[in-house]
C-alpha cells in the first residue's frame, strides 16, 4: 500500500473511476454540498461479514477510504457486519433489513445464488444493489464489481505450473510423480469458480505425472485452512503444491511453514494484504493473484455515487482485478515489492483520514 497523504483531498479522483459524461454532475453535487446550499443526502449500506484479514481489510478501507472519498459527494456509507461466516441467510436478512432502513443503495457480497429473492426485494423497491468481491449472476442486481473468479483459478493454476517448474520439485524431491491438493468453500459459489478455473486449465497447463486432488473443503475458514492443509501435507507424501481458493490464505502459509515444507510444497493463494505477504517473506506462499481489497471497494463506491447523484448506471461487470490492480502478479521473489507494502500498511489505518487519494492512485493507478 502506497503512503496516505495526510494534505491531500479526494477531491479530483473521482474523474478516473466515474463512467465519462457523468463527472460533471457529480462535480456539480459536490460543489453545491460543499457550499452549504440544499442538496439531497444518500444513504449507502455496505454489507460484508468478518471472518478473516482480508474482511477485516475490506472493514478498514470502507471506514478509513470509501466513506470520506464519498462525504465530499453527499454519500453516507454505513459499513454493516452481517455475519460472523459466509452465511448467505445472514447476507440476505441484512439486505432485506437496509431496505426497511431506507437506504437508497446497496453494496454486498454476493456469497450465493440464495441470495437471489432478497436482491430482487431491494430492486423492486427501487434500492439498488452492486455485488462486489463475489458475484449472485442471475440476480438483478445492477453490477458486479470484483475479478472474474474462474480466470482468477486459472491465473493459479499456472502460477502452480511456473513454480513446481522454476523450482525443479519433482526432480528436487526425487519424486517420478506427484499431487496438487485445492483448498476451497464447497458453500461459496465465486470461491467454488476459482477451484473450477484452476482444474481446468491445469488439464492445459499442468505438469505431466501431476494430478489434481479431490477439493478440500476448508468453509472459508482459517482454522479450517490450516488445519486441513497439514492433513493434506501428512496424508499425501508425494504433495507438491497447494493451492487455497478461499479466505485466509496466510494460513496455508503457515501450514507449510511449520510443516517444514518450504522449497518443497508450492503454495498459490489470492488477495495481497499484509499477513499474506508475511507469509510470502518466509517463503510459504510462492505466488499470488493480487485481487487486492482497494481494487473491490472505490470502484463500486464510486459508481453508486454516480448512479444516485445523475442515474448513469454502470456496466454490469466492472473491474476485472487483472487491469483494476497495478501489480496483478506478486511472487515471493518480489522483496522489494512486498517490503515497501508491509512498510506502509499501518498508514492505511492511521493515515488515511482523508480518503487515501495517494493510496488508491499507487494501488490502482487512478
Amino acid at each position: 500500500l502506497a503512503a496516505c497523504s495526510s494534505g491531500s483531498t479526494p477531491t479530483g479522483t473521482l474523474a478516473a473511476s466515474t463512467p465519462t459524461g457523468t463527472l460533471a454532475a457529480a462535480s456539480s453535487q459536490a460543489g453545491a454540498v460543499a457550499s452549504g446550499a440544499p442538496a439531497k443526502q444518500y444513504r449507502v449500506a455496505f454489507i460484508i461479514f468478518v471472518n478473516n484479514p482480508y474482511w477485516e481489510e475490506t472493514r478498514d478501507q470502507v471506514n478509513k477510504i470509501l466513506k470520506p472519498r464519498l462525504a465530499t459527494q453527499g454519500v453516507t456509507v454505513d459499513l454493516v457486519n452481517a455475519t460472523a461466516s459466509a452465511n448467505a441467510v445472514d447476507m440476505a436478512s441484512a439486505i432485506d433489513s437496509a431496505v426497511a432502513q431506507k437506504y437508497d443503495g446497496i453494496i454486498v457480497a454476493g456469497i450465493a445464488s440464495s441470495m437471489d429473492p432478497a436482491i430482487k426485494r431491494a430492486t423492486d423497491k427501487g434500492v439498488p444493489v452492486f455485488t462486489f468481491c463475489c458475484d449472485v449472476p442471475t440476480s438483478t442486481r445492477v453490477a458486479f464489481y470484483g475479478p472474474n473468479n474462474y480466470n482468477i483459478g486459472k491465473d493459479a493454476a499456472t502460477l502452480m505450473a511456473q513454480g513446481l517448474t522454476k523450482e525443479n520439485i519433482l526432480s528436487k524431491r526425487s519424486l517420478s510423480s506427484g499431487v496438487v491438493g485445492i483448498e476451497t468453500a464447497l458453500g461459496v459459489s465465486s470461491l467454488v469458480d476459482r477451484a473450477n478455473g484452476f482444474r481446468d486449465n491445469w488439464k492445459t497447463v499442468g505438469i505431466p505425472n501431476v494430478t489434481l486432488l479431490e477439493y478440500i473443503d476448508a468453509q472459508d475458514d482459517a482454522k479450517l485452512v490450516y488445519s486441513k492443509a497439514r492433513d493434506t501435507i501428512s496424508a499425501n507424501p508425494n504433495l507438491v503444491g497447494l493451492y487455497v481458493a478461499c479466505g485466509s490464505q496466510y494460513q496455508l502459509g503457515n501450514a507449510i511453514i511449520e510443516a517444514g515444507k518450504v522449497g518443497q510444497v508450492i503454495g498459490i493463494a489470492h488477495e495481497v494484504f499484509q499477513p499474506t505477504l508475511q507469509v510470502m517473506q518466509k517463503g510459504g506462499l510462492w505466488g499470488v493473484t493480487n485481487d487486492a481489497p482497494i481494487g473491490q471497494v472505490v470502484p463500486p463506491g464510486d459508481a453508486m455515487t454516480t448512479l444516485l447523484l445523475t442515474g448513469t448506471k454502470p456496466a454490469q461487470v466492472v473491474n476485472d482485478s487483472a487491469t483494476g490492480i497495478v501489480t496483478y502478479w506478486v511472487y515471493a521473489t518480489d522483496t522489494a515489492w512486498i517490503t515497501a507494502e508491509l512498510q506502509h500498511w499501518d498508514q492505511l489505518t492511521n493515515d488515511c483520514a482523508d480518503g487515501g487519494p495517494a493510496l488508491i492512485k499507487a494501488e490502482m493507478g487512478l
